[in-house]
């Protein structure tokens, strides 16, 4: 493999250059000769991919890599190309399903200092997946785990944690949680953490901190999918507050 070619891509992918970055991946693909070589190209391909959005090519190019993997042994690989695979997976119990078996099948590796990363990334997506699920008696003693872990997200982690603590009527601690993650660098996070607590302050009818928390999520929505959507939310609940509060 082309080693300056492949920096060259992997520099574009990570400025945002997904498209160029595919091309000159897709150009070595069809020159690798090593099954390794060939599996970290498409590994590489399937991030590009789904970063995108066009995840049919990335689960496709997904299944590739792990059928190389497996038919040449190499269980590293292969515990990254499907791992890459169970995050394509947008169905919360088919992932869950998936990851929980990469946990079992690959517990020696995962219990090894090189694969701490993939470890910890594997049990925060556990704990999300629980969450969704609503089976939030699993998934919080799994986010608690995962907030003891110095690498972890805890930012992310105690945002899903908060919404554990709310379903289970926890609703101190709950708030809690979404004030930490509130707290955080990732804009994206603390938009959903202020919108969250927001919403709970409207309902204790403490209208000017929920004013507070709506206008934190209008000043920095982030850059998720839904940022733009959450902010107009915000923005309109504040404009009913402010009418509310004019006429009492």
């Amino acid at each position: 493999m082309n080693e300056t070619t492949f920096a060259q891509a992997m520099q574009l992918r990570d400025r945002g250059q997904e498209s160029a970055a595919v091309e000159l991946l897709r150009n070595m693909l069809a020159e690798a000769s090593s099954a390794e070589d060939r599996i970290s190209i498409l590994l590489n391909l399937v991030t590009c991919y789904a970063r995108l959005g066009d995840i049919e090519q990335s689960r496709m190019l997904a299944d590739q890599a792990c059928t190389i993997a497996r038919e040449h042994g190499n269980r590293q690989l292969s515990l990254c190309a499907e791992y890459l695979r169970a995050i394509d997976e947008f169905d919360d119990a088919k992932q869950l399903a998936m990851l929980e078996q990469l946990q079992r099948e690959y517990s020696d590796l995962l219990a090894s200092p090189e694969h701490t990363a993939v470890a910890i990334e594997l049990e925060q997506r556990v704990a999300v997946a629980l969450t969704n699920l609503k089976r939030v008696n699993e998934a919080i003693p799994t986010l608690e785990r995962a907030l003891a872990r110095p690498e972890s997200d805890h930012q992310r982690m105690h945002l899903f944690l908060a919404l554990c603590r709310i379903q289970t009527g926890a609703v101190e601690q709950g708030i809690s949680e979404y004030e930490q993650a509130a707290a955080g660098e990732d804009d994206a996070i603390a938009a959903e953490a202020n919108y969250a607590l927001g919403v709970l302050a409207w309902n204790r009818r403490d209208y000017n901190s929920a004013r507070t928390h709506f206008a934190e999520v209008v000043r920095k929505p982030g850059s998720n999918p839904n940022a733009a959507e959450l902010a107009a939310n915000a923005n309109q609940l504040i404009l009913r507050i402010d009418q509310y509060i004019s006429q009492h």
